[in-house]
């Protein structure tokens, strides 16, 4: 079965519903509110169980929480805070596990952090400072995999080794 997802930032409300295979909206199979205001949402799928990541900038507070199979929110599994107010965050399969690839323009830092199977936060594996991208695209090549960035400020690109 197929879900859409919708957030409201100004009423913090949301809702996920059914698609059916023609892509006809059914419906709604849950819905709430949130406390804060979210710039984030992704969800990623490890070893059969999906999770959607939030985060919220303007309190820098994140969350994960299980997305059970009938298209209904399950328990927040890690809940926690930022020191940084990032302006990306995305969940990611590389290299066959999963990352968290969180950048601060601002501050100039990158991290990947992993996901793990459990719907918690690994260590991170990669940080960088004086970063400041438009755009982070991994991607695997062969055994190893990299991530692409391209920075509008002076039009460059690089193709880093993770």
């Amino acid at each position: 079965m197929l879900f859409r997802s919708g957030f409201s930032e100004a009423e913090k409300y949301f809702f996920i519903q059914k698609l059916s295979p023609g892509g006809q909206l059914l419906e709604e199979t849950d819905r709430g509110n949130w406390n804060f205001k979210y710039n984030t949402l992704t969800t990623y799928t490890i070893r059969g169980r999906s999770y959607l990541f939030g985060w919220s900038s303007e309190q820098r507070y994140w969350f994960i929480q299980q997305l059970l199979p009938g298209g209904k929110l399950g328990i927040e599994t890690q809940t926690g805070k930022f020191n940084f107010a990032y302006d990306t965050m995305k969940a990611t399969p590389v290299g066959g596990r999963t990352f968290l690839i969180g950048h601060s323009r601002s501050s100039e830092y990158l991290f990947f952090q992993e996901l793990l199977p459990n719907g918690t936060l690994g260590k991170e594996t990669f940080t960088q400072t004086g970063a400041s991208y438009q755009q982070i695209i991994p991607f695997t090549a062969g055994p190893r995999t990299y991530f692409f960035t391209f920075n509008t400020n002076n039009k460059s690109w690089t193709i880093n080794l993770i």
